[in-house]
């Protein structure tokens, strides 16, 4: 696997609900990615914070903050999204040029 499959597949990891194919693969993965295994290190923190608070805070609170989550999320998407569409644009022109160029 790689960094951006790890990524995608860490909160199902720390959350324990991958099968043990693919639990071992981010296993060995992690063995040897020190910046997936911060990542991983990050959300078992986050876990472990979010069942700590959960009994004293408001559920109004525990919505709101899944709502901003789920809205940076929505943001990054569309950044990633942006950025694509700049590159798909770059390589078009890029296209014609060298078409031109073969044209003369």
């Amino acid at each position: 696997m790689n960094c951006d499959e790890v990524y995608e597949l860490l909160p199902v990891y720390v959350g324990g609900g991958l099968g043990s194919g693919e639990r071992g693969q981010i296993a060995a993965h992690l063995a040897v990615c020190g910046e997936c295994r911060r990542e991983a290190a990050l959300l078992i923190r986050l876990r472990l914070a979010q069942r700590e608070l959960a009994p004293i805070l408001p559920e109004n609170v525990k919505k709101s903050a899944f709502r901003l989550i789920e809205a940076q999320k929505r943001s990054e998407s569309l950044a990633a999204l942006e950025t694509l569409n700049q590159a798909i644009g770059v390589t078009r022109s890029a296209l014609k040029l060298t078409y031109e160029l073969v044209k003369i």
